[in-house]
């Protein structure tokens, strides 16, 4: 008995120590922080990207894409495309969301493959602002990234209609929106031949969401980065426009 008491003293430290390590390196190797963990702010950040990181992939898990049939719409991208029910606001039912909180160009072309070996009558995209606010990469990178992107849906799936949203502006004066609007507008300069070119079609929703200090609209946010109800049906209306 006392040798088995003496293994549980044992065991359940260096049992704690492995899954807090393993932990760590998780984290670590997801690039959620590249530095130690040296004060509360810097802890409730880490915690909070672990719930961001969880939130991903429940959201992720929860995608049937064997329901996908060449009749299916897909939309993909980061929050403005999960945070609109598509759908209803376009009025057809075929329309099927793969928007990820978060998201990145990185994201959005790992998980493609799944939705491209279906062949959907059509794919809209928007992705990016996210991989701005990270800052990880440099415009350059971040436009081969994109490049890649679409040349993976153009390959695949070649009878798919491809149509490519803008990055939209941020509201930096009164929200302090880290993403800078130049950089905005940099980035769709540079992605909007690159769709045009592999056959796709670029939507430029950015100026209609503009104020006159070339920012987004505070009528059309709530944040400053996220759309209200009236955003999403000048997006939404843009999108139809485009199509018919």
């Amino acid at each position: 008995m006392k040798q088995h008491h003496l293994i549980k003293w044992i065991l359940f430290p260096l049992i704690s120590f492995v899954i807090a390590f393993g932990l760590i390196y998780f984290v670590k190797g997801q690039g959620l922080f590249n530095q130690s963990v040296a004060s509360t702010d810097q802890a409730e950040e880490l915690v909070s990207e672990f719930q961001a990181r969880e939130n991903y992939l429940n959201r992720e898990s929860s995608f049937v894409y064997d329901s996908i049939s060449q009749d299916n719409i897909i939309f993909i991208g980061d929050s403005l495309i999960q945070r609109s029910e598509w759908a209803e606001l376009l009025s057809n039912p075929k329309i099927m969301n793969f928007g990820i909180n978060g998201d990145t160009i990185a994201g959005v072309y790992r998980r493609m493959n799944e939705i491209l070996e279906r062949h959907p009558q059509a794919i809209f995209m928007l992705v990016g602002v996210n991989d701005l606010y990270l800052n990880q990469f440099s415009e350059s990178e971040l436009v081969n990234q994109y490049r890649q992107t679409v040349q993976r849906i153009r390959q695949q799936s070649p009878d798919s209609q491809f149509y490519a949203l803008s990055l939209l502006p941020v509201n930096q004066s009164k929200f302090a929106h880290p993403v800078d609007n130049q950089k905005v507008v940099s980035f769709n300069g540079e992605i909007q031949p690159i769709v045009e070119s592999l056959g796709g079609t670029f939507i430029n929703v950015h100026p209609k969401l503009l104020n006159q200090a070339g920012e987004l609209d505070e009528k059309y946010t709530y944040d400053g980065i996220h759309l209200n109800a009236d955003g999403y049906t000048i997006l939404a209306q843009t999108i139809l426009d485009q199509i018919q």
